[in-house]
């Protein structure tokens, strides 16, 4: 067995994840075949969940095509596998947060929901989130939704996300949101989402490919290597 199979994704790509995933692939199995093509490929994962084959193949120089039923595993791929111009994206945040905290004293509780949400959809809503955390995230909601830039907003929405699926505190009543059983544990909200989006950006940021600091990859021959994420969805957003 190779020894890139032992690997982290620290280790392997330079950066952790942008976002808490359960079940996430090893970065070392993707490794071990992706650096044994000598020439550029265009590689095909049909559930690529978080992205991790996406950013390994980009990260070694080929061309990826990733495909999920999840919308937010198809965001958080899309983020972490995208060039980010991270003061554009911070001076964004703070906009979104400044707009978020001036029209939340307007904001109704019958209108502290996702968009278009169903009565299922709001009856999961109020069941998960305090009332105080609900009008938080949805006044940052409407603020993001705002956002022209494409690749920015995609960044805020996966720093909205990390504000709820968390291990153990976020800005949900429930324990352990990161994995796949989650419990309610709370009678409010241990955090308060105003109070920590920016760091969750920041969270998000780290862990992107910096425009000014591009990711280093391997050169194939002396061709350049042109990077290419072609990511497809099937299903729903559920974001606020």
């Amino acid at each position: 067995m190779s020894k890139t199979y032992t690997k982290t994704i620290q280790e392997a790509l330079g950066r952790d994840p942008v976002h808490p995933f359960p079940a996430r692939m090893a970065p070392g199995i993707a490794l071990d075949i992706l650096s044994s093509e000598q020439d550029q490929i265009r590689v095909l994962d049909p559930m690529m969940g978080s992205g991790t084959v996406l950013a390994m193949a980009r990260a070694s120089g080929h061309s990826a095509i990733g495909i999920d039923i999840d919308p937010l595993a198809v965001l958080l791929a899309r983020v972490w596998t995208t060039a980010i111009d991270e003061p554009r994206a911070r001076a964004r945040a703070a906009e979104v947060l400044e707009r978020a905290r001036d029209n939340m004293p307007s904001l109704s509780v019958s209108d502290a929901y996702p968009r278009n949400a169903d009565s299922e959809t709001r009856s999961f809503v109020r069941y998960w989130f305090d009332i105080y955390a609900r009008k938080q995230l949805a006044s940052l909601a409407n603020s993001i939704h705002g956002v022209r830039d494409d690749h920015i907003r995609d960044v805020l929405w996966c720093a909205f996300s990390r504000l709820i699926i968390t291990k153990q505190a976020g800005a949900s009543l429930a324990m352990d949101l990161s994995h796949s059983r989650p419990h309610k544990a709370f009678e409010s909200a241990p955090i308060k989402p105003f109070n920590k989006f920016l760091s969750a950006v920041d969270l998000v940021l780290k862990n992107c490919i910096s425009k000014s600091q591009p990711e280093r990859v391997r050169r194939r021959g002396h061709r350049s290597v042109t990077h290419e994420s072609f990511l497809l969805r099937e299903g729903r957003s559920i974001l606020f």
